[in-house]
Formats: C-alpha cells, structure tokens, sequence
C-alpha cells in the first residue's frame, strides 16, 4: 500500500513539474476565437478578411452570416429549422455555474447547440447549425470547426438525440479537448420524438458510456431535471396532442389524464432510487475526463504540484482533474474550486494565472 502511494506521488510530482520545454509550450494558449478555427473539411488553419474565411491548406472558402462565421463542411446544405420557436435561455444550470466559476480567464468552454443561449462570459463559444442573436460560430458538431486539443471544456444539452452519427461526434469532441478536458453531455432517453430537424437516437446510460468510451468516466447520472416525472409529463402531453378522442369513453380517459396534474408528480421523483431513475428518465447526463498529459494540465502544474504533496487534498479529490464531477449541485467538489478560494496558499497558482492571457471569443484582438 505504501509503494502504490510512493508511485502515486511520483507520476503527480511528474505532471506537476514537467520539464523547461512543456512549461515553455504551456504558455503558448489562444487568446482569441480566430486562433482556435480550423476548416471544417480539412483541419487546415484559416485565414479571416472582412467578407469571406478561406483554408491555407485545400483553398475552401467559408462566408459570414451578419458577422457570424459559418464553418459548416456543406455550406450549400439545405437549411435546418426548428418546429417552434426557440426558447432564449441565460445562463446555466447550477452545476454548469459552479463548473465555470472555478475555471481561469484563459480557460475555453464550448458549447455544442448553443442555441438561443444569452451568455455575457467571453470564455464561453456558443455553436450551432443555424444562425441566432447569441451564436458565435455556426457549425456542425460531426465536424467541429476547431483545431485539435484547443478547448478546456465541452457542454451539449440535449443535443446529441439529433445527431445523424452521434459515434462521430463525440470522436470530434475527444479530438477538439485539450488533454485533461472535460465533456459534460446529455441526451433524451424516455422522451417524445421531436424536430431539430429530428430525433435520431435517444440514449440510455449504458448508450452514452458506449459512445464517450475513449474519456475516463466521471459519473452517469439523473439531473434533476431529468427525472422520471418530466419522462412522464412529456409523453402524456404529446399523447393529449395528438389522440383525436371520438367516443365517450375515449373522452373519459383524456379526462383522466388531465386529473393527473392535480399531484404534485415532482415531488414524487424521491421516492425512486438513482438506478430506478435511470431506468425511466427524461434524459441521462455523462461526464467524462479526456487522460490528462504533463504538457498542459488544464488545472496548472502549480496546483497539481500543491495537491501532489497534501494527503488531505489526496483523499479529499481522488481526481485531482476533474472539473465537474456531478450534476447535483449540492455535490459539486473539485480541487479547482477549491483552489479558487484558496489560491494565496498555493504557491504559484495566481502567478500562473496571470501569466495567461485572458481568452476572448470574438474573431480577433483588437
């Protein structure tokens, strides 16, 4: 027991310190959205004027949409529409939040299906198909439009039960992280067909562990807002939309369902167990780790340094990587966050955040 902990302490102590080359190349950190952009036919580096994108390597050329890059591989493709008008959303769930505020200027979040997502955070890239106040690349996510290991964090909500090839997509995902990146993704399991343009694959727990099999699994859970009572509420209210009731008796039973919303179904979400709750949610929620490399760790050699000579920290972060390591709020524990209130004890950590500059989502620096 004792030689594994030695070993143990000796790969962290490696990761933390690393050599005078990688801390050299650490630093060397895109700073803008133009930086990290790569064609999405051939990855080759991308060149910005004011009317069109092109690709260095194959020559494509790419347009703006009202100052909005559209990197798709077809941009010929016929549009794609939703069957309803978009919700705007601000902000995130509360664990998201809680992801977020640990992370450092430098650090870069995407977020696949952005949508109508209002989000002030300049770390954060918002991506989608179509065109919306609030996206800043337009692009698809089986061949995302940036370099290889560019981002620190990946977010899609319920995005991936509309993916032709969801397999392909999280390969792009994995390729897109940066070594020691996280992925947090969600997907439909017990839910009623809808448009954007379709459903192609609902996904179970076991589905997404299938399809993010190359990450190091942090959990496979339930959000609260994936819980068996909105499974239920869904298909009830497009069954009521679409039965065309004709009989009394069919008429009764319509009746019926409607009196179902006199209980308060949420509160009912208690009485069912993690397990049993996966087995008739709304949705299920992974997140996964890509292995870290002691190039670049996403959290900071100084901090992995510290953590690497405290037993306490140790047992109290097994994963000294992970960024999110729940979707229950009330769970939420990472040895970032912790560094966050704590960076006056750790030697090295604030001067290695100043020492990287600050990401910006827009094209270029100004």
């Amino acid at each position: 027991m004792a030689s594994a902990r030695k070993t143990l302490a000796s790969i962290l102590n490696r990761l933390a310190t690393g050599d005078a080359t990688r801390h050299k190349s650490a630093g060397n950190r895109a700073s803008t959205l133009g930086e990290i952009l790569a064609c999405p036919k051939c990855g080759g580096m991308l060149q910005f004027d004011r009317r069109r994108i092109g690709c260095e390597s194959c020559g494509s050329r790419f347009p703006y949409l009202h100052g909005t890059p559209v990197l798709l591989p077809d941009p010929n493709a016929r549009p794609i529409t939703h069957e309803g008008k978009l919700q705007r959303w601000e902000g995130y769930h509360a664990c998201v939040t809680s992801l977020i505020d640990s992370l450092s200027p430098h650090h870069i979040v995407l977020d696949i299906g952005a949508g109508n997502r209002d989000i002030s955070d300049e770390r954060i890239i918002r991506l989608d198909v179509i065109k919306t106040p609030f996206v800043d690349v337009i692009g698809d996510a089986h061949r995302l439009p940036f370099r290889d290991g560019s981002i620190d964090v990946i977010l899609a909500s319920a995005v991936w039960e509309h993916l032709r090839n969801p397999f392909l997509a999280a390969q792009e995902v994995s390729r897109v992280l940066r070594p020691g990146g996280q992925v947090c993704v969600d997907c439909n399991f017990v839910f009623p067909f809808h448009g954007y343009p379709a459903v192609y694959f609902n996904c179970s727990k076991e589905g997404l562990r299938e399809l993010f099999s190359g990450f190091d699994e942090i959990a496979a859970e339930v959000a609260s807002w994936q819980k068996p009572s909105y499974a239920v509420e869904a298909l009830l209210t497009e069954y009521l939309a679409r039965f065309r009731y004709e009989t009394p008796q069919e008429l009764a039973f319509v009746n019926l369902i409607h009196d179902l919303g006199k209980y308060p179904i949420r509160e009912f979400d208690r009485r069912f167990s993690e397990d049993d709750s996966a087995r008739i949610a709304a949705g299920v929620t992974f997140l996964g780790l890509k292995p870290p490399s002691a190039a670049d760790p996403v959290i900071g050699r100084p901090l992995l340094k510290h953590y690497s000579k405290s037993r306490e920290l140790r047992a109290q972060f097994p994963n000294p990587h992970v960024l999110l390591n729940t979707v229950h709020p009330e769970r939420f524990s990472t040895l970032l966050q912790w560094a966050r209130k704590n960076s006056a004890a750790i030697i090295g950590f604030v001067e290695w955040e100043k020492g990287m500059k600050p990401f910006s989502r827009r094209l270029r620096a100004e």
